[in-house]
């Protein structure tokens, strides 16, 4: 039967007849074929240019053995609100081929197991577009939670966006399959974004037209050089809202803040407590070439909003493009979540940053992972921002255990005007840092870099206060079970300061579990203040301590404050020591040879449990 007029059809899920439907319409496609419908009521409207739905019901299920769309053709679906939920299944034939349009004012869940393309020619405006390659788990009603599965292994259908998809404020748009590929462009205002892979997943439809996403079942991590199955290469732009990759099992990546009622996209917040029930399990690679922001673009005068939130999650992550949460003026910056049960790596291009305007309120980045790998990339969360790269098993990463090993060469911020950041680095076996590290404000910042066993440290630091007054200077903390500072050596060392530099202002912390040797040849440790009379607080200052014995040999430090101390022996050779609040202090024995201190490092400010030796050494 050919339609050369418009052909009204009402289908009402308690009518008892059964609609069959020959057309060789082409939207080439959706020749609907033995349609049925499951529950609620449509009318379907078919005229040459496309189809459209008009949905009575605010939830309505169809049948359709074939779903396709043609170049030039559309699909306009009319629904009672941006809450309305049509979805459509496909039950048989091959895979569903979108080169058309989609349009709706509510959400639209399209299902066939062989794939879902939705090609460069494709644009969908909807209030909320579902493509899924997993099929729908239902028994007669939809409910608040969308629960999709693989019935049959054997079939992997791959969903991949190379169009447009564009949400309306607040409205959502998720590609979930066991093959995953954006390759075009997702935006939306205010809008919540999902990629996920596995063999069951769980869509969970929030009162404010948000979704959120639960992996139940992951696909099984594919061989070496197979290729990754989700990736985006596309772009994914949603200003002020939320992100989420899941590439692996996973329980819901996003909570509401009770106090706003989960207004806006922006006012989600990431599970990052030990106590929230966010969880993952070892997945699939995940691969990042394309864009992926939650920033708020805006200027105060057009949106007064805050970041957004972006959450990766996947057994590997690869990212080589930006990811950003940043606002602009009057708001708070975002977050953002990288979390992999094997290996981050982040390379050339994939900068991170949560930023917000000038003199307001940093978000936070966290990377977590067994090995992490960060190369030519800048890190920045300013504006007393936070940051954690690597970490204990807690929070939301309990169940991957604890960072092994980082290697990184990078630049990573946290600046600020009044408020303080803090940059912290985590991993039990080894830590390899380059490039730059600046945590500071007119109040300094905090940086802790701690391996359980070995340090090599040779990036810049800036962690001096500002010139306002009162101010004090940041801090910077390097931890390992056994610390050699030497310029000029290979092998595992630290270069705290650049060691030939001056450090301008700031607290040094050097702590080794066991031994911590310091040589030079020359060596000197600067640690300037402009001006100390006037900021006493802002006085700089080196502590070098040791679980066992600290060695010092030919080298010269000029502090305001120095602190030399061990478990058990204390040795210095050939030390100038410039300070006006010094002290030594050994459990065992002091030796000290050839040395000089001036200013307050007097005898009496050397103790020690054993003996004190003093060879060649003068006090001034």
């Amino acid at each position: 039967m050919k339609f050369c007029k418009k052909l009204i059809i009402n289908y009402i899920v308690n009518s008892i007849a059964v609609f069959v439907i020959a057309a060789n319409f082409s939207l080439a496609a959706a020749a609907v074929d033995d349609a049925k419908i499951l529950q609620g009521e449509i009318s379907i409207v078919y005229a040459p240019e496309g189809i459209s739905v008009i949905q009575k019901t605010e939830d309505a299920v169809v049948q359709w053995t074939s779903f396709n769309i043609s170049v030039g053709n559309r699909l306009k679906i009319v629904q009672p609100s941006k809450h309305s939920r049509l979805v459509i299944q496909v039950t048989a034939g091959g895979l569903s081929d979108i080169r058309g349009n989609i349009e709706s004012n509510g959400q639209i869940i399209l299902i066939n197991p062989r794939g879902i393309h939705h090609q460069k020619a494709a644009h969908a405006k909807v209030g909320g577009l579902i493509l899924s390659s997993l099929d729908l788990d239902f028994s007669g009603e939809l409910g608040r939670v969308l629960k999709l599965t693989n019935k049959d292994p054997g079939i992997i259908g791959e969903v991949t966006n190379f169009g447009t998809i564009e949400t309306s404020e607040g409205g959502n748009a998720a590609l979930v399959g066991r093959r995953v590929f954006n390759k075009g462009e997702i935006k939306g205002e205010l809008a919540s974004v999902a990629l996920g892979v596995g063999r069951a997943a769980h869509i969970l439809f929030e009162d404010n037209g948000l979704l959120n996403l639960n992996v139940t079942q992951e696909e099984p991590e594919l061989p070496a050089g197979s290729g990754a199955p989700i990736a985006n290469l596309g772009n994914i732009v949603v200003p002020s809202g939320r992100i989420f990759i899941a590439g692996s099992a996973s329980s819901p990546a996003f909570e509401l803040l009770s106090k706003t009622g989960g207004a806006l996209a922006s006012d989600s917040v990431v599970a990052l407590t030990p106590d929230s029930e966010f969880h993952f399990g070892l997945g699939s690679r995940f691969v990042n070439r394309g864009v992926l922001s939650a920033s708020n673009p805006y200027e105060p005068d057009q949106m007064l909003r805050n970041g957004g939130r972006v959450v990766v999650v996947a057994n590997t992550i690869i990212s080589s493009a930006p990811i950003s949460a940043t606002t602009l003026h009057t708001s708070t910056a975002g977050q953002i979540l990288i979390a992999a049960s094997d290996t981050v790596e982040l390379t050339k291009g994939s900068d991170l940053s949560v930023d917000p305007a000038h003199d307001e309120v940093g978000g936070a980045i966290t990377i977590l992972g067994k090995k992490l790998l960060i190369t030519d990339v800048g890190i920045s969360a300013n504006e007393g921002g936070q940051i954690r790269i690597g970490g204990k098993g807690t929070g939301p990463a309990s169940q991957l255990g604890d960072t092994a090993t980082i290697s990184a060469n990078f630049d990573v911020a946290s600046y600020g005007q009044w408020s303080t950041g803090a940059i912290d680095i985590w991993a039990k076996e080894a830590v390899d840092i380059a490039g730059s590290i600046g945590a500071y404000s007119y109040q300094g910042g905090d940086v802790e870099v701690v391996s359980g066993d070995k340090l090599r440290f040779t990036a810049s630091v800036k962690i001096a206060g500002g010139t306002r007054s009162p101010y004090s200077h940041g801090t910077i903390l390097l931890q390992a079970k056994d610390i050699n500072v030497a310029p000029l050596e290979d092998g595992w060392i630290v270069d705290a300061i650049q060691l030939d530099k001056t450090l301008d202002g700031g607290n040094v912390i050097l702590n080794a579990d066991r031994n911590l040797v310091v040589t030079g040849s020359p060596f000197t440790l600067i640690f300037s203040d402009d001006d100390i009379e006037n900021n006493p607080v802002g006085g700089s200052s080196l502590l070098l301590q040791a679980g066992q014995n600290l060695h010092l040999q030919d080298i010269g430090v000029i502090a305001v404050s120095t602190t030399f101390m061990a478990a058990n022996d204390v040795t210095i050779e050939t030390l100038t020591a410039i300070s006006s609040n010094c002290h030594i202090a050994a459990g065992k024995n002091v030796y000290v040879s050839d040395s000089v201190f001036i200013g307050s490092c007097q005898r009496d400010g050397i103790q020690a449990r054993g003996t004190i030796n003093l060879v060649n050494t003068l006090f001034f």
